[in-house]
């Protein structure tokens, strides 16, 4: 039976986390939005594993959001550093890093959305795992990024460099970072402008800025459906409230809304049943223009199958969107504000 790569829940992609990290050898580095140790079930405790894969004489190093991180507890830290474990923080004024990164010995690696919190176990969530030369690649992105942290372990600073791929069916895209401070938009713009029958969007915050509307309005003009997943219920009111303004506006535009019966935290695009992306990356206006993001783009058919896949049995249990339904009465003075806001995203 062919192993899938493409984990859809939170917990199934911790559980293949832990596995690949307890098989380590070598290095393990681990870029992380959000890293909290609070009531972790004891086969996910990832604190207490990165503790022992350290003191097993394994190269450990973190790299954690200052804002995203901020609950991991100062015990938990002080455990880690005791064992060996390199934690660096990142912390640039108003930009995060958002991205979500797990390499194992330079072999295998994990990018997506999935953060390490209990308090998101119930979610449904995308997380890729790459194995083989691409895993370079991504390797060599944590190393700029923990160098910009200030890390000095020659071990990750000096990457070795890595030659181009050829006839490569995914592709790493790094964003937000050195010069590719708008490369996520960039690959966005050109494969909804390649679209030719099908766009989809999966992501658990949407608001889309105006360069976003524009591309997917003029693909609409082509005839191409555009269709966009958004959970019915999220972790934050006011982001709901957000979501429901833009799904009353984008349905007017013609584009098709669909409300997900969980929590899904995933970050998606299908283009034509031929391209797939997983990654870190909300439709907004943070991840787009101000946070260090990462993604995997792809054009491998079991992958993009697979993909395909899980967003057709979310569509299943979601429900199309009906303008102007469940609005209370601080929707009037939002919508207002976000249009007086819309001109500056």
């Amino acid at each position: 039976m062919r192993q899938k790569n493409i984990f859809t829940t939170s917990v199934s992609a911790w559980h293949a986390m832990v596995e690949s990290i307890r098989s380590a050898k070598q290095s393990i580095y681990l870029e992380m939005y959000i890293f909290e140790d609070a009531d972790m079930h004891p086969e996910l405790d990832f604190v207490s594993l990165l503790e022992e894969k350290a003191r097993d004489g394994v190269h450990v190093a973190l790299i954690l959001d200052a804002f995203g991180s901020r609950g991991l507890s100062t015990s938990s830290k002080e455990r880690l550093k005791r064992a060996g474990v390199e934690i660096l923080f990142y912390t640039f004024y108003f930009q995060r890093t958002h991205r979500k990164l797990l390499i194992v010995d330079e072999r295998v690696a994990f990018v997506g959305g999935v953060n390490l919190s209990r308090r998101f176990s119930e979610w449904d969530d995308l997380v890729i795992r790459m194995r083989g030369r691409l895993v370079r690649r991504i390797t060599r992105s944590f190393a700029r990024v923990y160098k910009t942290c200030g890390g000095r372990d020659k071990r990750v600073v000096y990457r070795v460099k890595v030659s181009p791929l050829r006839k490569a069916r995914f592709w790493f895209v790094e964003h937000g970072i050195g010069t590719k401070r708008h490369e996520m938009r960039r690959q966005y713009e050109r494969h909804i402008a390649n679209a030719k029958e099908q766009i989809l969007l999966v992501t658990p915050y949407f608001i889309p800025q105006r360069w976003l509307l524009n591309a997917l309005l003029r693909a609409i003009e082509r005839g191409v459906r555009v269709e966009v997943l958004l959970p019915i219920r999220g972790d934050y009111a006011t982001m709901d409230r957000l979501n429901g303004y833009y799904a009353d506006r984008c349905s007017a535009l013609g584009i098709f809304i669909y409300w997900y019966e969980r929590m899904n935290h995933s970050k998606a695009m299908l283009v034509d049943n031929k391209v797939g992306v997983i990654g870190s990356q909300n439709l907004d206006v943070l991840s787009f223009s101000w946070n260090a993001e990462a993604s995997m783009f792809f054009d491998d058919p079991r992958h993009v199958s697979d993909l395909r896949e899980t967003c057709d049995a979310w569509k299943r249990h979601s429900v199309p969107h009906c303008r102007g339904t469940n609005r209370v009465w601080y929707d009037r003075p939002l919508m207002l504000f976000m249009r007086a806001l819309e001109p500056m995203l």
